[in-house]
């Protein structure tokens, strides 16, 4: 569809000239109101509306040809608004607010958009504009909103996220992400595998999911609105037409802004038509009847048929032939043979004539994709890049994060490089290497020059191929032997399950309590893992053989699990005492015990040393408490002398391993936003990532050789949604939120919003939000951490915890619409605010030398400012595990736990006159945050029983410690966190977070 330049500039021109003012209106009103009309009635709806006038007949219908004619792609409407409105357009450097115009990038039927540099915030935006002339149409006006409303109500990384919207002297505006990117229109022209189709489809259900959820229809899916990032992420923009499925909200001026977005660059294209593109409406859409979410992936099916083959399933020589088509259709077009056989299933569900029979959701959309997308996983090729000539040297050509279809590969490239193929394949076969395929079986190759031995700073990864294992369930926790025959893995931390690589077979060798921190022995029969039978028991470490059997005990009382010296004579651990944490050695039974060196609180030892190839140093991953990283250090075996084997200060680690060359490989991120990635280092050297990518990894462990690794795909866990329930029945839950971005602690206001952390912004900062999810709006804005947001019962201010001052934390206060910040402590690792019942307080929780998990006093600040007074001082041995003060009188709760002879749990109720009273938890609970309940005369708990399910659900313990503890909840799903009582006590929110868990195995074809 669609015209030349030259001859879209004279159909402007001709129209423009043709249309006086007056004419000019009354035609544009028509001519939304016929496209709002089923094309079948659009002629009749013509002729009535325009009576006896024939140019104002003439002019409707000059504008709905050039729309049929694709010339509206550009648009024609568009352009003649762009003529009679040029006054409004901004020039290059003139300043709109704060935002400084750098150039327009785009106009469209609703006004122009600019790229422009937000001052304030230092980034670039898309600054929308909406013409003034226009700005006067109340149906315009509200579809300039509904777009803003729409969008901002989701927050999603596949979804364009709106910044502000709002009225700059007199003129309407959207500000959003800039987006650096290609239309999926563009990219479309120079071909698409299947593979890259499937993926790009993947992320814009994905998308349609949450905002179908969230009860919006976007209704003009098509590939102008679909936009590509230069790494690979799909964003779905224009939001125009998006329709609330359960009600259509009034037209609301914007009053603040909307949420900021991790992801930079946006690109807004014109806005659809009042009934969408007529090439991707779906069959009801195009009768002019109601429309739903089955309509969005109907739109969705035809640009995934147009991906894969190149062009739409549907034909017509006008927009009626082109609706007849859609609506006639039996499914003929749909099985062309361009179409992969693999796919042609899936796309010809996603157009089903009937609703019906069509996908029902867009998760059911999603499953189906992501199945075919891990079977092209499973075929793809061994080698991931080939050389292909080019002018004047070789260059290498890589494949990778995108699988292919079985021989795809090398089909396209044949396609692509015909000669470039020919002379590679020549010099492949004179220089006698093979490209082989990878198999999930056989022994780990012996060839000692690809492996990830050699991994060193000139390794990339391109060298890397990763593979997903195939393993029935989610993995935790998983290992692989350092013979690369056997796998070992948790299933929901509370089993043992091994796979034989030779077979995949898979058997259950263990399960009981809560298990972790696997390690196979040096010969590969016997599995070595971290053992937590109850709450209130202690920690052990176990050896069992591969093979099932009974379990051996071999340390009592570790921190976390052990590593073998490589000669296999020794294991090293940790330990905690009171004064931090030891290292440890012992022989491989447990005997002969020794401490080597010790970690004192303000440098926590995090997982188990690792041996170096030649036994002589322990590589740890150590937390510096107070400055909030994490490095990794070496000791020695000798005497325990300490040193730092890299200078990197990580955000967080999940795992090292040394190869045989000396190098280490570490699973980490960057920075707290970021994915964790793999990264290759030289003891003393700067870390090199040898992954990249959205994916995060988790874990990690090495073969003896160091030829393969193995690790978790995982999405992240340490973001979560937002759940309301009627009461404490979890059948009644309803999802607030859906894209994961409640980062810890929230907090309710007396009026009915939602305070909360979310790092949806790149940083941890404190957000607000309505009830229902929209209106999200942004307090903080500091590159420090802000969080654990509390709010004064009168809802004034709000207190949180922020490391913003030299990186310690303290606690801040801030009015409710988060101006008028204030430090209210000066100590060190301070937090957990909690307001007294009558506002003039504010308690919190004080953790001396950086001691995070052994929190020993509660202190209390005045709102207004000034020295914190000492509350109470936890026993000898005992520590802090949460505080609440009862809005109705003031008492304090608080939780207590300590170690010793297993694990303690106690909660102490502080009256407002008297001693406080302590009772003691039974049936394996957890004082873990204790909540006032709503009618103040119970304590809910958020605890897991052993030998129940996973998740944690809330318990109510009577105030005087009589009775048994009542369960109140049953969600049977891990992730809940957090219980929060609206005033009236008639509804309960909580956050539950999930993690997907995929197994990976990643061997180096670097030489």
């Amino acid at each position: 569809m669609g015209g030349s330049p030259g001859v879209a500039k004279t159909r402007i021109d001709r129209v423009s000239k043709t249309m006086d003012e007056t004419l000019w209106i009354k035609a544009k009103e028509l001519f939304h109101e016929a496209l709002a009309t089923p094309l079948a009635e659009r002629d009749e709806f013509i002729e009535q509306a325009c009576g006896q006038d024939e140019s104002l007949l003439k002019q409707v219908k000059q504008l709905l040809d050039s729309y049929e004619s694709g010339f509206m792609n550009e648009p024609a409407l568009t352009n003649v608004i762009d003529a009679l409105s040029a006054n409004d357009r901004l020039n290059e450097g003139s300043l709109f607010g704060r935002y400084r115009v750098i150039r327009l990038i785009g106009s469209g039927g609703m006004g122009e958009v600019y790229l422009a540099h937000d001052a304030e915030l230092d980034r670039p935006v898309a600054l929308k504009l909406l013409h003034r002339d226009v700005a006067e149409d109340k149906e315009r006006l509200r579809r300039f909103i509904q777009e803003a409303r729409a969008a901002s109500a989701l927050n999603h990384p596949n979804i364009l996220t709106i910044y502000e919207i709002g009225t700059h002297e007199g003129a309407r505006f959207i500000v959003s992400e800039y987006i650096d990117g290609d239309t999926l229109r563009d990219r479309m022209r120079s071909g698409l595998t299947p593979a890259e189709s499937v993926d790009i489809t993947c992320q814009v259900a994905t998308a349609l999911q949450a905002a179908h959820a969230a009860g919006i229809v976007h209704r003009d899916i098509k590939p102008e609105n679909i936009m590509l990032r230069r790494d690979g992420l799909v964003k779905i923009l224009d939001f125009g037409l998006a329709k609330l499925t359960e009600s259509d909200d009034p037209i609301r001026d914007p009053l603040s802004a909307l949420p900021r977005s991790e992801f930079r660059n946006p690109h807004l294209t014109a806005p659809g038509l009042v009934m969408g593109t007529v090439a991707y409406m779906s069959p009801e859409q195009a009768r002019g009847q109601a429309v739903d979410a089955r309509t969005d992936l109907w739109s969705l099916g035809v640009v995934f048929h147009e991906m894969l083959t190149g062009e739409s399933p549907f034909k017509g020589d006008s927009a009626i032939d082109l609706v007849n088509s859609i609506i006639k259709h039996d499914g003929i077009s749909v099985d062309s043979d361009a179409l992969p056989s693999e796919l042609r299933p899936i796309c010809g569900k996603a157009l089903a004539k009937d609703q019906k029979s069509r996908y029902q959701s867009a998760q059911q959309f999603l499953h189906d994709l992501q199945g075919e997308k891990k079977r092209m996983e499973y075929a793809i090729q061994g080698a991931q890049f080939i050389t292909v000539s080019s002018t004047d040297d070789l260059r290498t050509q890589l494949i990778r994060r995108r699988p292919t279809l079985s021989a795809e590969y090398i089909v396209t490239s044949v396609k692509r490089h015909k000669l470039a193929t020919l002379l590679s394949a020549a010099l492949i076969v004179a220089s006698g290497i093979g490209l082989s395929v990878y198999k999930f079986n056989g022994a780990t190759p012996p060839a000692p020059e690809q492996n990830l031995a050699a991994t060193s700073d000139s390794n990339t990864e391109h060298d890397l191929k990763v593979s997903r294992l195939p393993i029935s369930v989610q993995t935790k926790d998983i290992v692989i032997s350092p013979d690369g025959k056997y796998l070992a893995y948790t299933v929901d931390n509370k089993s043992i399950r091994i796979m034989d690589r030779a077979t995949s077979a898979e058997t259950d060798i263990f399960s009981a309590g809560s298990i972790w921190g696997l390690r196979f022995s040096p010969d590969s029969q016997f599995v070595y893992y971290s053992f937590h039978p109850s709450p209130k028991a202690e920690y052990t470490i176990m050896k069992l053989p591969i093979g099932g059997g009974t379990p051996v005990k071999i340390v009592d009382g570790p921190y976390d699990g052990l590593s073998f010296s490589p000669d296999g004579t020794m294991i090293a651990y940790t330990r905690e005492d009171d004064d931090g944490q030891l290292i440890m050695l012992a022989n491989p039974d447990g005997s002969n015990e020794r401490k080597i060196a010790r970690s004192d609180w303000d440098h926590m030892i995090e997982g188990s040393p690792i041996f170096a190839p030649d036994g002589k140093t322990l590589a740890c991953n150590v937390r510096f408490m107070k400055e909030g990283y994490r490095k990794i250090v070496g000791y020695s075996v000798a005497d325990g002398t300490p040193r730092v084997l890299s200078e990197k200060k990580w955000n967080d680690t999940w795992g090292v391993v040394w190869l045989p060359n000396g190098n280490l490989v570490v699973n980490a991120r960057d920075g707290i936003s970021d994915p964790s990635q793999l990264w290759a280092i030289q003891p003393g050297g700067e870390p090199k990532a040898i992954t990249s990518g959205l994916v995060s990894y988790r874990g990690l462990s090495a073969t003896r050789s160091g030829d393969l690794l193995v690790t978790n795909q995982v999405t992240e866990g340490d973001d979560r949604d937002l759940w309301v329930l009627q009461g404490y029945d979890a059948r009644t839950a309803r999802r607030v939120t859906t894209s994961g971005e409640i980062r810890g602690r929230f907090a309710l206001t007396p009026d009915g919003l939602i305070i909360y952390g979310s790092t949806v912004s790149g940083n941890p900062d404190i957000w607000v939000m309505n009830a229902n999810g929209g209106g999200r709006r942004q307090l903080t804005n500091d590159p420090g951490i802000d969080a654990q947001p509390a709010v004064s019962p009168d809802g004034k201010y709000i207190a949180f915890t922020s490391n913003r001052v030299k990186g310690v934390r303290h606690i801040f206060l801030m009015d409710k619409d988060g101006g008028n910040l204030k430090q209210l402590t000066d100590g060190e690792n301070e937090g957990l605010a909690s307001f007294s019942h009558d506002g003039k307080w504010v308690y919190f929780m004080h953790a001396p030398n950086g001691k995070e998990q052994q929190v020993k006093y509660i202190r209390k600040v005045p709102v207004s400012g000034g020295e914190s007074t000492l509350v109470a001082t936890a026993p000898d041995g005992w520590f802090f595990n949460g505080i609440d003060v009862n809005k109705a009188d003031g008492r304090l709760v608080y939780g207590l736990g300590r170690f010793s002879n297993g694990w303690q749990y106690k909660l102490g109720i502080v009256p407002t006159k008297g001693e406080a009273k302590l009772i003691d938890l039974s049936g394996n609970l957890i004082s873990n945050r204790p909540r006032w309940s709503p009618d103040n005369r119970s304590i809910v708990i958020l605890s897991t029983v052993l030998g129940g399910p996973a998740s944690l659900d809330a318990w109510s313990i009577a105030v005087d410690g009589k009775g048994k503890p009542r369960q109140l909840t049953d969600f049977r799903t891990p992730g809940s966190a957090d219980p929060r009582w609206t005033a009236d006590g008639k509804q309960l929110f909580v956050t539950r977070g999930t993690s997907i868990s995929n197994p990976v195995l990643i061997r180096n074809s670097g030489n």
